[in-house]
């Protein structure tokens, strides 16, 4: 086995120094990076964003603004009824006495039907030799219609009339109280008068009031709108 024997030389250099060239500026070798600070502003009125940018980390920071919410104004709605309403019915209280009735008839609203608006007695003083049950038919207007069907009945029979164009205050239809047509004596009056056509109101109980007693009862009916 050979051996070779080297030399080790030990070289030592000093330390080498750079000096500026006369006119230049010495260029530093690190620049610090200045920290950015930005505000975003986002459509929505309750949202606003901070965005932070260092050298090394870019933060976006969002905060949102509340605001207090409002209610809308309450609106209470008032119902106006735009019907008008119907005149009072002119009753006779002494036709009350007598036990006469007032029927009324079954029509939904908006329907058309014949409505009592009138109502007399005439006692025996005021009869003027009459003993009748008289009856006026109006349409909406309060004008009189002439050839309307008018029913008067009792327990078995039904009798149709129809109003005639007779002069006024003539009524335009009527129909005799006899006696031989007349309950058995002691009892209401068993006639009823209504109007044909249309839902009627209807008077029951009319009649004589006894056998030596002649009355007279007027009715005025009208077409009404419920």
């Amino acid at each position: 086995m050979v051996f070779t024997l080297l030399n080790v030389v030990s070289i030592s250099c000093a330390p080498i120094v750079l000096e500026p060239t006369p006119g230049m500026t010495p260029t530093p070798t690190h620049t610090p990076l200045a920290t950015a600070t930005a505000t975003i502003v986002f459509p929505s009125p309750t949202l606003s964003a901070i965005l932070t940018a260092s050298p090394s980390v870019m933060t976006l920071q969002a905060s949102r603004t509340t605001i207090p919410a409002t209610r809308a104004p309450t609106r209470t709605a008032t119902l106006t009824s735009t019907r008008t309403p119907l005149p009072p019915l002119e009753w006779d209280t002494r036709l009350d006495a007598l036990d006469i009735k007032l029927i009324p008839a079954t029509v939904q609203v908006g329907q058309l039907y014949w409505r009592l608006t009138k109502a007399e007695f005439w006692d025996e003083k005021e009869r003027q030799g009459k003993h009748h049950i008289f009856i006026n038919v109006l349409d909406e207007r309060g004008v009189r219609i002439i050839g309307q069907k008018v029913i008067v009945e009792w327990p078995d029979e039904k009798l149709v009339l129809v109003t005639e164009d007779k002069p006024a205050p003539e009524y335009s239809a009527n129909y005799p109280l006899d006696i031989n047509h007349y309950p058995p004596w002691g009892t209401l009056g068993a006639f009823t008068a209504s109007v044909d056509g249309l839902p009627s109101e209807k008077v029951a109980g009319m009649g004589l009031p006894s056998r030596n007693i002649f009355v007279v009862y007027l009715l005025t009916f009208q077409r009404t709108k419920r």
